[in-house]
């Protein structure tokens, strides 16, 4: 459309089509600098837990002697809820803040208590 301006002007043909590609490459430009930017934004939805590791939480649900229950604690900072086991192997009680200091095969967090 740019060419089609300086035409309209009375701008040299040969003219026009350079000024043509010139506006064309710094729309393609723009364009593509403007979806760079805006790929950007976008959030990936994986969460590393190994993030947990030595960071301070909250028993959610109780953790049970040798047993699973859940966490709450902040990952890649994302309050989720996930679940833990004692270190010790010793039960916790709901609302005991405790420490992550690992992480199992399945996903399990390792907690010992403050």
């Amino acid at each position: 459309w740019s060419g089609t301006l300086y035409l309209y002007e009375g701008t040299s043909p040969a003219l026009a089509f350079l000024y043509s590609i010139f506006w064309g490459l710094l729309a393609m430009f723009g364009v593509s600098y403007l979806l760079y930017g805006l790929l950007r934004l976008q959030e990936r939805g994986n969460i590393s837990y190994w993030t947990a590791i030595g960071t301070e939480g909250t028993v959610y649900l109780e953790i049970p002697a040798q047993g699973v229950g859940q966490i709450r604690v902040s990952v890649s900072g994302v309050i989720s809820f996930l679940k833990a086991r004692s270190s010790d192997g010793m039960p916790l009680p709901a609302s005991t803040k405790v420490t992550v200091v690992g992480m199992d095969e399945n996903n399990v967090l390792e907690v010992k208590p403050l």
